[in-house]
């Protein structure tokens, strides 16, 4: 603790080489008081401007990406099959470790056909590191536009989809979320989780397409790509299959 020892004369009396010395003491003291929670916010700040909790940046979600890449424990298992990148999101861990406390982290989320699996590595952007990485339900995985362009590529093959659909067969599009309501041929996805071990799609990945021109979609056919096994099955009625449990519309 510093301690100041005041003479006994007169300011006017004092040099200015004794003024700059008290100067600097009182400032290093004062100094010594600031709130830990001024520092604390600072240190909360990553550079470059970024807060805490943006939204991870482009380079960020590269750097997540290729760290993750890297890792040989997310490597292993990722296995070498087909797989799909599905989402880098900011993640924010709660170990409760101050060396978390102004680190951004990244979430890295991987889906792996075979064995309908997903990989999950958490990243710490700061220090260019893996810090956990977890298997996780294929299930629990979302779909993601480029599985369900896959799937429609697949399905454009398909004859008997192609004589349903007539002439214009290639004109349909995936519909994303910015297109408009009135774009013609447009198609949506149905996730498709089997219960029973008994179904084609029971642990796959599948989707049912939905064809749509207009305001009409295509009826009495049911259009099921199977991703895992690249196949497609045209079904009409009067055809059986073993029900699937239809999940969210993407």
């Amino acid at each position: 603790m510093l301690s100041f020892f005041f003479l006994p004369i007169a300011p006017g009396h004092l040099s200015a080489s004794v003024w700059r010395i008290f100067w600097a003491l009182t400032l290093a003291f004062l100094f010594q008081l600031l709130p830990t929670q001024l520092k604390s916010a600072c240190a909360q700040t990553p550079p470059h401007g970024t807060l805490l909790f943006d939204p991870l940046t482009a380079e960020e979600r590269e750097v997540a990406t290729r760290v993750a890449e890297d890792n040989p424990r997310v490597r292993d298992l990722r296995g070498s099959g087909r797989q799909q990148l599905v989402s880098v999101e900011l993640a924010t861990p709660k170990t409760g470790k101050e060396s978390d406390e102004g680190s951004r982290h990244a979430e890295v989320l991987y889906y792996r056909y075979e064995g309908n699996q997903g990989v999950l590595a958490l990243v710490d952007l700061g220090q260019r590191t893996v810090r956990e990485v977890t298997r996780i339900n294929g299930d629990a995985v979302p779909l993601v536009t480029a599985e369900v362009n896959d799937a429609l590529a697949l399905a454009l093959k398909h004859k008997e989809l192609i004589n349903l659909l007539g002439p214009t067969y290639q004109q349909y599009q995936v519909a994303t979320q910015n297109a408009p309501e009135t774009q013609p041929n447009r198609v949506e996805a149905l996730r498709l989780l089997a219960s029973s071990a008994k179904d084609p799609c029971y642990q796959h990945r599948c989707l049912s397409l939905l064809f749509r021109q207009g305001e009409t979609f295509l009826t009495g056919t049911s259009v099921i790509v199977d991703l895992t096994a690249q196949t497609v099955r045209v079904e009409q009625p009067g055809r059986t299959s073993t029900p699937s449990v239809r999940r969210k519309r993407k």
